[in-house]
């Protein structure tokens, strides 16, 4: 089923900018607390250079 409109809108918090960003997935980007390294996601403003890790802002849902 299609979605006529977008449901998840970004801000930067640094500039206000909500159509310049990027994302990639870096597959050693995150180190838990026992040493493991797991794949994190990180969001780019392409206006102001910011760079934010999705789990800044969301909590990762756990494996079942």
């Amino acid at each position: 089923m299609a979605i006529a409109k977008t449901r998840i809108h970004i801000i930067c918090g640094f500039c206000g900018n909500n159509e310049m960003f990027s994302f990639e997935i870096n597959q050693k980007g995150k180190c838990d607390n026992d040493g493991k390294e797991s794949p994190a996601v990180f969001i780019s403003c392409n206006n102001c250079a910011s760079l934010t890790s999705l789990s800044e802002i969301m909590q990762e849902e756990s494996d079942k």
